[in-house]
């Protein structure tokens, strides 16, 4: 498979996220980060941009995948693993591109990490790496949200069944998040920075693995 094709397939799903929803999040994280420097106005910010991005996102991990619109979108040749791992990466652009630039504002305004200030330099790259895995990690919970809901899809709407897929997502989310804000506690522990952003890299790999896999085998519109 040529390289060139997967490039052309990711501009393809690039295409998907409007330019106003990045805009929109690059500037609200900006001033969230300048006028609040507050750990937890930042979580509440990461939970109302990402409710913003909601629309585009299926746009990437549904409409174009399990939908009518598949039919052409899916005649790209990419395999399986290029198909998830061009959607996860551009979900987690978008992503990340709020909590990212909060973050960054209010280090510029205080000089310190939210959460990590006495780790020092390895924590706060530590705590982006962490933030990063967690955006693929939270892609991949979605595109794995879809595809069971596809299992018990609406053949009268030609869609992956929304309660399940929402089911599917609150679950592995909820486990995700419970022992996310558990590791949290301690924020400036770097042992426990480390094991989290460890962890969340470890299953944001394996997360793009197992949806490649069951792409693959059972992949249907």
């Amino acid at each position: 498979m040529s390289k060139s094709k997967f490039k052309e397939y990711y501009a393809l799903n690039l295409r998907f996220i409007s330019p106003v929803i990045f805009v929109l999040s690059l500037v609200m994280g900006i001033a969230g980060g300048l006028l609040t420097g507050r750990w937890i106005s930042f979580r509440w910010f990461v939970i109302f941009i990402w409710a913003i991005c909601v629309p585009d996102i299926v746009k990437v991990c549904s409409k174009t995948l399990y939908q009518k619109e598949a039919y052409f979108y899916q005649s790209f040749p990419v395999t399986p693993f290029q198909t998830v791992l061009a959607k996860t990466l551009v979900c987690a652009q978008l992503l990340q591109m709020g909590p990212f630039a909060f973050l960054a504002a209010g280090f510029i305004k205080t000089g310190r990490l939210y959460g990590l200030e006495r780790g020092g330099l390895l924590a706060m790259l530590l705590g982006f790496i962490g933030l990063e895995a967690f955006c693929l990690l939270t892609s991949g919970i979605i595109l794995q949200g879809f595809d069971f809901g596809n299992i018990f899809r609406d053949r009268k709407k030609g869609k992956p069944a929304l309660a399940v897929s929402v089911i599917t997502m609150g679950l592995q989310f909820g486990i995700v998040l419970m022992l996310l804000l558990k590791a949290l506690e301690a924020p400036d522990n770097l042992f426990v920075v480390s094991l989290c952003s460890g962890g969340l890299v470890l299953f944001a790999v394996l997360s793009i693995w197992m949806n490649s896999v069951r792409l693959g085998k059972h992949y249907s519109v």
